[in-house]
């Protein structure tokens, strides 16, 4: 919960009702809240249908995986590496997407009897980001027959063509944006390619690896391949790595992405998980259901560690691990990692505010910020932190030799990739998606860029002003029913693009000033069976009618006992 204002927060608009007659029909046919059907309408979601597909994902959901482009020609020529045992390699990425990617896709050619497979994943700090010269120079050490990168490569034209020139065969599966002048040769699966039919563009890395590995089974089934040593595997068990690498990727929480991560929270909320994933379990004390939530500020940033702060490779050799005990030994390493990020972090973070401090807060249209002290592992959790603060677009750059690498994260309305690709000219290598981008360039280039950066931004923010902060609606505690809150919990996984909904509540409602718990947060008793917590947030909020909040809504059950819970966010003065 936000509890110190920070410098120009966004204004606060409560979101114009839906449109009164379409949601009153939706409500009457499918039983729900006036308010929830306002809520499914926003998300476009207009008809009984699309409803029903949203609030009740199944997985018969999927779009075919053969409708991707490539899809066809991606899995016969892998059906023929493992019909010839040649040697195949996966070159993954170090963010979680990508170990998870590679994970999957090396436990399914595991279960398909390859025993001539490699798996590599580039160092943050030797290889640089993606499919480099430099990872292209160990793979050909490596000698593959074959190699398959998952969630990279799709802008690595020139290092494709040295593999291929030294006699490497790939496949590029990939999820993110191509470059202007078309995808590497050979064979590329990725639905954003110029062509590919596939209907959904928001699937992730994992997701993309995972529509392989499910055509890949299609076609072995057809090639006679599963016997009893060598069984067909049930797909449902790998949904647990791809609701993580979707999850923490933040992609849309929406169509087949919202299936991905419904079933896969149900794997994991199983307890029957794969060795890796019970001890990474284990070393984050999770005690309640496992959420999207948790998949994000709990799981995904330990397995990031990895990648952030030594070898992502150490990720997934947890995730395909077998002996409990070295998966043991791999969580605790992991969490190690993480608790120095977060040291790291909170340094990086002061540095960077002070570095910003002296410029004037209502001229910021974006901010590029670099420093020698920045650990290149983390600019981009620092890029996401000082969005949060500043509410603009961000790059934090951390020098690497002679050039600075920059990590860019946004706010809504502005594509960072757009903008960043805009910058092309000033840049050395640049990538990414309309969230979070990343680029390398030469240290004198550094305001040039920072002014560049700015004007592309401004130009896709025109004269809107200042972002405005929607709220779903202002609510009364009156107005709060366990039907209420029970049927948005039903819109869950909430992630991007499928928001928590938040609503606003004045301080006028609270009746009584609210009790301290554990010295440290607030809780105030709103009626019966009904309460607001503001976690963290004791000595910060005093007893005020003219505060408003804006909340969550959810349950609290404790010793059997249910409660409607609302949970503080963030409070302000006055006027919304």
């Amino acid at each position: 919960m936000r509890t110190r204002q920070s410098p120009n927060p966004p204004q606060w608009v409560v979101h114009d009702p839906a449109n009164g007659d379409q949601a009153r029909g939706l409500c009457a046919e499918l039983g729900l809240h006036p308010l929830v059907g306002e809520l499914l309408l926003r998300r476009g979601l207009d008809s009984p249908e699309s409803v029903r597909r949203f609030l009740e994902p199944s997985l018969e959901h999927p779009h075919d995986p053969f409708l991707m482009m490539g899809m066809d020609a991606a899995a016969t020529r892998i059906v023929q590496a493992l019909a010839d045992g040649e040697k195949i390699l996966i070159s993954g990425d170090y963010d979680v997407d990508g170990i998870t990617s590679t994970s999957l896709l090396a436990q399914f050619l595991g279960a398909a009897g390859c025993s001539n497979l490699e798996t590599f994943i580039p160092s943050r700090f030797a290889h640089g980001y993606g499919l480099t010269a430099k990872a292209v120079d160990t793979l050909l050490e490596r000698q593959p027959k074959l190699v398959i990168t998952v969630d990279n490569g799709i802008t690595a034209l020139d290092e494709v063509r040295r593999l291929h020139e030294g006699g490497v065969e790939t496949i590029i599966t990939d999820h993110h944006l191509p470059r202007a002048e078309g995808v590497p040769a050979g064979i590329v699966v990725n639905p954003r390619q110029a062509g590919c039919a596939y209907p959904f563009k928001g699937i992730s890395g994992c997701g993309v690896a995972f529509k392989l590995v499910t055509a890949l089974r299609k076609l072995l089934r057809e090639e006679g391949w599963w016997n009893a040593q060598r069984p067909e595997p049930n797909l449902k068990h790998y949904l647990d790595l791809v609701a993580i690498g979707t999850v923490a990727d933040v992609v849309p929480l929406l169509d087949e992405n919202r299936v991905f991560v419904r079933y896969g929270l149900e794997m994991l909320n199983r307890g029957a998980n794969r060795p890796g994933v019970a001890a990474l379990l284990a070393v984050c004390r999770i005690k309640r259901e496992i959420t999207a939530r948790t998949i994000a500020y709990q799981i995904a940033p330990r397995i990031n560690a990895a990648g952030r702060m030594s070898e992502g490779g150490l990720a997934v050799e947890l995730l395909l691990a077998e002996a409990p005990s070295r998966a043991e030994e791999l969580a605790l390493r992991l969490d190690e990692e993480n608790r120095n990020r977060r040291s790291k972090e909170e340094l990086m973070l002061k540095e960077a505010v002070e570095l910003l401090s002296g410029e004037k807060d209502t001229a910021r249209q974006a901010i590029v910020v670099a420093s020698p002290e920045f650990h290149e592992g983390i600019i981009g959790i620092i890029a996401s932190r000082l969005v949060e603060r500043y509410h603009c677009p961000v790059v934090v750059c951390a020098e690497s030799g002679e050039s600075y690498k920059g990590s860019a994260r946004t706010v809504p309305g502005i594509n960072v990739s757009e903008a960043i690709t805009e910058c092309a000219h000033l840049l050395q290598e640049y990538g990414g998606h309309a969230g979070a981008a990343g680029c390398k360039l030469s240290r004198e280039r550094l305001q040039e860029f920072r002014e560049a950066f700015a004007a592309a931004c401004s130009r896709q923010a025109g004269s809107g002003g200042q972002a405005a902060e929607v709220l779903d609606g202002a609510l009364a505690p009156r107005e709060i029913s366990p039907e209420l809150v029970a049927q948005i919990a039903s819109m869950a996984p909430f992630g991007h693009d499928n928001e928590e909904p938040t609503f606003l509540l004045d301080g006028v409602h609270l009746e009584a000033p609210p009790e301290v718990l554990a010295g440290r947060h607030l809780k105030w008793k709103l009626g019966p069976g009904m309460e607001m917590v503001a976690w963290g947030a004791a000595g910060n909020i005093e007893s005020d009618p003219a505060l408003r909040f804006r909340v969550k809504l959810g349950f609290n059950e404790y010793r059997g006992n249910r409660k409607i819970q609302l949970t503080v966010e963030d409070v302000r003065r006055g006027a919304p």
